[in-house]
């Protein structure tokens, strides 16, 4: 209700809403939310990362590179969500997506100028992307809620739909 990621799927990056939902309720007995299907299956924090505002995509950004975080959810999925933000709009966004992109395994030395032209962000983005891509990889748990197929290929279009809806509204961060 209040637009703030829970804790629990700031590390649980893989989870839906619905999956923390339910074990509120069995553990602490904190009754559920209404939810729609998206948020009862898709991952809250691609969610968050691809369709909220800067303050979530920031948070999430951050997480999506967080050693605890990987833990708990893997991260071979990671890299091509990740790569989205490279394009954000804002400065900050793009800068923790490179820092956290660059701690995942196979693109420590990946270059990025986080100030550079859309042009040569795009390009980032794509070399990014294609990166991951020629990786091997074993799919996550629950492919389909991190946007993969059963193959561990990017779900491109319901990624697009995500990235579609974003909250592009103004956010100012007085802390």
């Amino acid at each position: 209700d209040t637009g703030r990621p829970n804790a629990c799927n700031l590390c649980h990056l893989d989870k839906s809403l619905g999956w923390t939902a339910y074990y509120l309720q069995n553990w602490y007995d904190i009754t559920p939310p209404k939810l729609n299907e998206s948020q009862q299956h898709l991952s809250a924090a691609l969610q968050w990362l691809l369709s909220g505002d800067a303050a979530q995509r920031a948070l999430l950004a951050w997480h999506m590179g967080w050693q605890p975080a990987h833990e708990a959810s893997g991260n071979q999925w990671i890299a091509p969500h990740l790569a989205q933000l490279l394009e954000d709009p804002y400065d900050a966004i793009r800068y923790i997506a490179q820092r956290s992109l660059a701690g995942l395994p196979g693109f420590g030395a990946f270059l990025y100028d986080f100030l550079a032209s859309g042009q040569d962000r795009t390009a980032a983005r794509m070399r990014a992307v294609e990166l991951w891509s020629n990786m091997p990889k074993a799919p996550p748990f629950s492919p389909e809620s991190v946007l993969l197929d059963e193959n561990g290929n990017l779900r491109e279009q319901e990624q697009r739909k995500l990235l579609d809806a974003r909250s592009d509204r103004p956010v100012r961060l007085v802390e």
